[in-house]
Parts: structure tokens; sequence; C-alpha cells
């Protein structure tokens, strides 16, 4: 099993990627942000 830590500049990175999408699709931006917090899940 692996253990994901978010560092808080990882964090900042993925909320930055949220912003920069949201210019083109709202809906888009935050699908792509979740997913890659969801990918948490297969690594556990």
């Amino acid at each position: 099993m692996v253990k994901v830590t978010w560092t808080r500049r990882v964090i900042e990175d993925i909320y930055e990627i949220r912003e920069y999408y949201s210019g083109y699709s709202a809906r888009l931006a935050y699908q792509i942000t979740d997913q890659i917090f969801e990918k948490e899940t297969f690594l556990s």
C-alpha cells in the first residue's frame, strides 16, 4: 500500500491548474483537478 502525501506546493499547483482551465470551462477545470485528487485512491 502506498501513502500519498500532498505537499502544500502540490496542492497550490493543482489549484493553479484549475484556475488556468477555468478560463476555458469551469466544468472542465473542476473535472481535471478532481480527477487528479481521485487518483490517490488508486494508489492507496
